[in-house]
Formats: C-alpha cells, sequence, structure tokens
C-alpha cells in the first residue's frame, strides 16, 4: 500500500521558496531605496539651505540663528564695525547689534547764505544698539531695509547727545550676488537728551555695493555723509568712502 503524503506538507513545501524568490527578483534600486531611511522634515530643510547656500540661490526657509560682523575703514581715519545676532529669513536676514563709527574729517558750517570758516579737523564718533532687517523680492530684485536704534553721538562741532534713530534703505539686486542699496538715517532732535545743540534734525545719507564672494562673506564699499540742520543753521559733520567685509553666518 503506497504511503499518502499530507496535503497540508505539499503547501508548505511549495510556498516556502516564494519570499526568497521575490527577494531575488526585486531590482537592486528598489533594494536600495527600502534601505535607506527617510530623512525628517528638519533634515531636509537643512539639506535645501546647504544647496541654495551653495548655489548662491534663494530658498524660502527660515535658519536658525548666527553671528553678524562688519568692518569698514580707509586710510584717513575712518572706521565703522558691527557685530550682531540674527538669523536669515526668506530672501533676507534681521539681526540685533551694537556699531562703532568714527572719523576725523573738515567739517563745515553754513549759517543762512554765508559758510563759516571750516573746522580744521572735526572728530565725530557714533556708538550705536539696535535692529535691522533687510530683504528683497525674487521676481524683481527690488529689496529693502529698515531698523531702529538708539546712539551716543559725539562731535567736536557742538554735537554730544543720547537718541533714538531709524534707518529707512532701498536697494536692488543687479545681478547674482550683487546687491546695491541707499537710504537715510533719521535723528530728531525731539528724541534726544539735548535740545539746545543747534541741531533739530540730524541725519546720515549713506549708500553701498556688495558682493557675496562666499556663501558666509561679502565684500563692498560704502560712502556716507553726515549732517545736521536746525533754523537757519547747517552742519557738515562728516563725509567718508570705506571699503570692507561683513561675515553672516
Amino acid at each position: 500500500m503506497r504511503p499518502e503524503i499530507p496535503f497540508t506538507l505539499i503547501v508548505t513545501l511549495l510556498a516556502s521558496p516564494l519570499p526568497v524568490l521575490a527577494q531575488e527578483m526585486t531590482s537592486p534600486s528598489q533594494q536600495q531605496q527600502r534601505q535607506q531611511p527617510q530623512e525628517a522634515p528638519e533634515q531636509q530643510q537643512a539639506t535645501a539651505q546647504r544647496q541654495a547656500r551653495d548655489t548662491g540661490n534663494d530658498v524660502d526657509v527660515t535658519e536658525e540663528g548666527g553671528l553678524v560682523l562688519e568692518l569698514y575703514g580707509n586710510d584717513d581715519e575712518a572706521r565703522h564695525v558691527r557685530a550682531g545676532f540674527g538669523g536669515r529669513l526668506e530672501t533676507g536676514m534681521g539681526y540685533l547689534y551694537l556699531g562703532h563709527f568714527e572719523t576725523v574729517d573738515r567739517g563745515g558750517i553754513r549759517s543762512g547764505s554765508n559758510d563759516l570758516p571750516s573746522s580744521l579737523e572735526n572728530r565725530y564718533r557714533s556708538t550705536r544698539l539696535g535692529i535691522y532687517a533687510e530683504g528683497h523680492d525674487r521676481n524683481t530684485g527690488e529689496g529693502f531695509g529698515f531698523g531702529a536704534f538708539l546712539y551716543r553721538n559725539k562731535s567736536d562741532l557742538l554735537l554730544d547727545r543720547y537718541g533714538l534713530g531709524a534707518t529707512l534703505d532701498l536697494a536692488y539686486v543687479i545681478a547674482n550676488r550683487v546687491r546695491l542699496s541707499a537710504g537715510v538715517d533719521l535723528m530728531p532732535e525731539h528724541l534726544s537728551t539735548d535740545w539746545d545743540a543747534d541741531a533739530l534734525l540730524e541725519y546720515e545719507w549713506h549708500a553701498d555695493l556688495r558682493i557675496l564672494v562666499h556663501r558666509y562673506v561679502d565684500i563692498g564699499i560704502n560712502w556716507r555723509a553726515g549732517r545736521t540742520n536746525d533754523t537757519g543753521l547747517s552742519t557738515n559733520q562728516y563725509e567718508e568712502a570705506t571699503a570692507g567685509f561683513r561675515i553672516a553666518f
């Protein structure tokens, strides 16, 4: 009599090679995708930021805070230094800073229609604690900059006061990694500690051209001119052109 093989044993023997065969039929690329873990959203954001910085392109994400350092100067004893802490936001950046500017320049005073003799040497110093933000539209290249600051300004031309000021800049990205901006700092007398300095309004015109040479570094040239105006009296405090760099990371 022929022995009977149980039906369940036959099914088990036939089904056992199927997982191995299915694994062998899987393409190498599919196996690699299964083996590679998916990046977390935070890792994907960091990867996008690194790629954008490496190529010089903008990215609509917010980076963590970092340091900002500016240093400009020339051979005529003009020095500007600014240190801050902030971060990048979409197509710009914002930061809290402490800055100092000083220069020795020939000042000038105008009373009515008469030019008074220029001072042989006018030493001007300005120390500021403030906030500043800048950005631009990636489609048009049009940009902006604005901020507010507490200051202590001192000059040999009858200026020595603390106060509150504001900055307003307009900018334009004229080429990839090249940014041109111009603006004004306003420091009115009624927001200062000295209302008797014959300086109803102190202001500074400024313009700069910056070139991004590295994802963290740009170099540039800067022009600035400081003035004070009062009823019938205006003073040229300084006018300087400087060159330097900014590091932001």
